[in-house]
């Protein structure tokens, strides 16, 4: 019986076999990346491109610059994001929001500035919330608009001023059941004014709700967990960041990953992604993909030595694209089942599955102290075998593999791993 669909991603160094470099920097530098229903990918630029946009339609073997000949008349392209209707908005700089209608082909300018931004508007990005207004989080605060866009007003009530007497950075939300949280500054300057911002009132009005963040941190990044939030920024000099945590209706944030340099954060089904940046202010650290698959409790590091990465994204085969500084990067299996480490291992283990009870997929994790043939199998309570999940050769390490019972009935299962100096079995309990 094989009802377990299961899919492997060694990650070890970013250049390394099982990730292929897929565009290079001699037109583009990534920003950003978004794969859209159907497989078409978008790159956005960053600094020093030729073109603010490269798009392709086979998976990357061949590129298409859109720039202002297809009415993208702009430079750099920060975010992405596809609405209901499957129309896709790029967040710019330095003119603003633009929305394409066909799949990016061509596009048209839906807000580029007012009086106050001289139509010189650095969007980093742009959300709709869950009763249909929008919203734009730019380099002077926010924009909204209540008519679909044909018309934009500034709505930043309770956000701090810069030097220059307008509203900082905020980059961007999370709608939640309680309200829009969204991140500002992160622009290392104004320390205090960094951090977490929220409105209960639909955006109209914002109060800071940064408490157990340290004062002075830049953050930048925000994504919605299940019922938890998390949050992240770069290092700046001697200003340090992390990975931080609150539950929604909590009104403490908490660290689950210290000493890090995050620009982007991403959930791809129960997978959680964190793509490292350079220590801006310092010296340039090695920077890091981290990836956690137990909802942030614990977190592993993919070491990318130099490389920046702005952008992750996937695809509907579960393949990972990396935005970097050096090109765009697409690994070569599904992110599904992830080995992630370069540590040395030197015993043998078979951890408790996570979550346990579950329904209907779990993760199971496994650290192997020498090279050699690994069977990881599961049982029914009869001794059965349901599923043989590893049978391969596999290299000193610890890797993790899903587990699915989407045919499965409730009950007790086991999952026995063996090499040739280790053995062990475990008990899982499927909850329906």
């Amino acid at each position: 019986m094989r009802s377990v669909a299961i899919y492997f991603l060694l990650l070890t160094v970013l250049y390394a076999h099982n990730f292929e470099k897929v565009l290079n920097t001699d037109k583009i530098t990534p920003r950003s990346v978004i794969v859209l229903e159907g497989g078409a990918i978008l790159v956005g630029a960053g600094i020093n491109s030729s073109f603010p946009m490269m798009k392709s339609f086979d998976d990357g073997i061949s590129w298409q610059g859109i720039n202002s000949q297809n009415g993208l008349n702009t430079s750099e392209i920060w975010d992405f994001y596809v609405d209901n209707n499957g129309d896709i908005y790029a967040s710019t700089f330095p003119r603003g929001l633009f929305v394409s209608k066909n799949f990016g082909t061509t596009w048209q300018s839906v807000f580029s500035g007012d009086s106050q931004t001289n139509n010189n508007l650095w969007a980093f990005s742009y959300r709709v919330s869950p009763t249909g207004k929008q919203f734009i989080f730019a380099g002077e605060g926010i924009f909204v608009s209540d008519d679909k866009g044909v018309s934009w007003k500034p709505s930043n009530d309770g956000i701090p001023l810069n030097d220059d007497l307008k509203p900082i950075s905020v980059k961007d939300c999370i709608f939640t059941k309680d309200g829009i949280y969204i991140v500002a500054g992160g622009d290392y300057t104004n320390y205090d004014y960094n951090g977490v911002y929220y409105s209960d009132d639909d955006g109209k009005s914002w109060e800071k709700k940064s408490n157990g963040i340290p004062d002075g941190t830049p953050v930048n990044t925000i994504l919605l967990n299940n019922d938890k939030i998390l949050v992240s920024g770069k290092r700046y000099g001697n200003v340090p960041n992390c990975i931080f945590e609150k539950r929604i209706g909590e009104t403490s944030w908490s660290i689950i990953k210290k000493g890090v340099s995050i620009n982007t954060l991403k959930r791809f089904e129960n997978k959680l992604f964190a793509g490292g940046g350079m220590n801006y202010g310092a010296n340039l650290g090695t920077t890091t993909l981290f990836y956690s698959s137990d909802n942030g409790v614990n977190w592993n590091n993919i070491l990318i030595d130099g490389f920046n990465i702005t952008g992750i994204a996937n695809n509907e085969e579960k393949s990972i694209y990396l935005a970097t500084n050096s090109g765009l990067y697409r690994s070569s299996s599904p992110f599904t089942d992830i080995s992630i480490t370069n540590e040395i291992i030197k015993e043998y283990s078979l951890g408790q599955n996570y979550p346990n009870p579950f329904n209907p997929t779990t993760q199971l994790s496994y650290s192997l102290a020498k090279s050699g043939l690994v069977t990881l199998q599961v049982y029914n309570s009869l001794g059965e075998e349901i599923s043989i999940l590893v049978d391969k050769y596999q290299n000193n390490g610890k890797y993790t593999v899903e587990f699915n019972a989407g045919n499965l009935s409730s009950g007790v299962y086991y999952y026995r791993m063996s090499t040739n100096d280790f053995h062990q079995t475990n008990k899982m309990l499927l909850l329906r």
